[in-house]
């Protein structure tokens, strides 16, 4: 009767427990990731549970340093507000017109009208002052 006897392809050892098949896939095919000491990442290794979690670990970071940045936000737009009549943005409002009814009669996005809304009826409230 023949002995199958399987060693850790990182350090080499006899493995008696549970065998870690390791593979490691990336986004471009036929590279793999350095995990150092001569594993063979691209065969799939057989590794012995103390070097798995090793391997696993420098797997963990490796991913995370390939993976996709972090999205970053938007650049602020640069230069002079965008000039809005705010008047007739006031006005409409007060005839009950819908945020959504104002952003198409002015050609603005509805969250323009939404954020500059109170600009406007403070607008409204200083012409009326001065009359």
């Amino acid at each position: 009767m023949k002995k199958t006897v399987i060693y850790c392809d990182r350090c080499g050892k006899e493995i008696t427990g549970t065998v870690y098949q390791l593979a490691v896939f990336t986004s471009e095919p036929g590279k793999s990731i350095d995990l150092g000491d001569d594993v063979e990442t691209d065969t799939g290794a057989e590794l012995c549970e103390e070097c798995f979690k090793i391997v696993d670990k420098a797997t963990e970071n490796a991913v995370k340093n390939v993976s996709d940045p972090e999205p970053q936000p938007k650049p602020r737009r640069k230069g002079p507000r965008l000039e809005l009549d705010l008047g007739k943005m006031a006005a409409l409002r007060n005839a009950g017109w819908s945020y959504d009814k104002i952003a198409d009669e002015l050609q603005v996005s509805q969250g323009t009208v939404i954020n500059r809304m109170p600009e406007a009826i403070e607008f409204m409230n200083s012409q009326e002052a001065d009359l």
